[in-house]
């Protein structure tokens, strides 16, 4: 979050996270957008750009949604959903390079994807993070979370040891929440 954060507050237009879970990615997303006072919309081919739950139909093309991007006057954050087959389309990656210099301090594009995809044309314009699965210390804070909800249910409770062998059982799965 602490990156994302960053990148945002020093106005980097163009964001591309590698990973395959976009729950925990969109969720860190949210947070930061939320903190900035920025909206939050997604965009996906299948729903469009999405606006508190409210999908735009018109915007499932891919060229569509950047140019509603564009047009968009409100300081926000976009996520795109699995963008990288449309890296391939020289209008798609004509427009995301017009987009990178005319996003404005307030709007932010991120591309999230579990596949890097970067024309040539535009790797000096996006600034690509390979987001890491949870390490030890999300899998600790998780563990924590589900055994405190399950505690007054179960009577739940498990040893040092037990707790660390969960954990490192866990290491390399992905974030299921």
């Amino acid at each position: 979050m602490k990156t994302i954060d960053t990148l945002i507050r020093a106005a980097y237009p163009l964001i591309y996270i590698v990973t395959y879970e976009e729950k925990r990615v969109e969720a860190c997303i949210k947070d930061v957008a939320s903190e900035r006072n920025r909206q939050f919309l997604t965009w996906s081919c299948i729903d469009g750009i999405v606006r508190s739950n409210t999908s735009n139909e018109s915007t499932k093309d891919p060229l569509s949604a950047l140019g509603y991007v564009s047009g968009f006057r409100e300081p926000a954050m976009f996520v795109f959903m699995d963008f990288h087959p449309f890296m391939d389309d020289p209008m798609i990656v004509r427009k995301l390079r017009e987009l990178a210099d005319t996003l404005t301090q307030s709007k932010t594009l991120i591309i999230v994807s579990p596949i890097l995809k970067l024309p040539f044309e535009l790797e000096k314009q996006v600034t690509v993070i390979d987001w890491p699965l949870p390490d030890k210390d999300d899998i600790s804070h998780l563990l924590d979370d589900v055994v405190e909800k399950m505690k007054p249910r179960l009577n739940l409770s498990i040893s040092p040891d037990e707790r660390e062998g969960i954990i490192k059982s866990s290491m390399g799965l992905r974030w299921m929440r």
